[in-house]
């Protein structure tokens, strides 16, 4: 997780470093960069909002998966939130099902887990059990 929170930190200081040189080449004064500064934390609280999103839905769905090992589960369903704002690929995993130990066709263990960020940022899916009926 670290790795993780390296890198937008990292991504962060560039981001704001480019709005205070692109203000200040711009010939801006003191009133600019302030302005610029205050565009980009405008644009950050969005970034917030999904960065927080992303971070929920992987740890929801890691406990959940923790959950259903410990009571035996051995199937798992990705679910899938579907509205206008869902991507393609999520939707056509909707009702995959794997055993606990394999990945979903995106290659991920669960919804939110790390990998590519086109599958993991901003996701709002689940992993369900599955239950069989003996």
């Amino acid at each position: 997780m670290n790795m993780v929170k390296d890198s937008v930190i990292k991504t962060t200081q560039e981001q704001i470093n480019r709005a205070i040189n692109e203000a200040i080449n711009a010939g801006g004064g003191v009133e600019e960069v302030k302005q610029a500064v205050k565009q980009y934390y405008n644009k950050t609280n969005n970034r917030a909002e999904v960065i927080a999103r992303t971070e929920i839905t992987a740890q929801l769905n890691s406990g959940l998966l923790l959950q259903y090992d410990d009571v035996g589960v051995e199937r798992k369903e990705w679910v899938t939130n579907i509205d206008e704002f869902t991507r393609e690929s999520h939707i056509q995993l909707n009702g995959e099902v794997k055993s606990m130990d394999e990945q979903f066709s995106n290659g991920l263990m669960m919804p939110g887990d790390m990998g590519d960020p086109a599958q993991t940022v901003n996701c709002r899916c689940s992993v369900f059990p599955v239950i069989e009926e003996r």
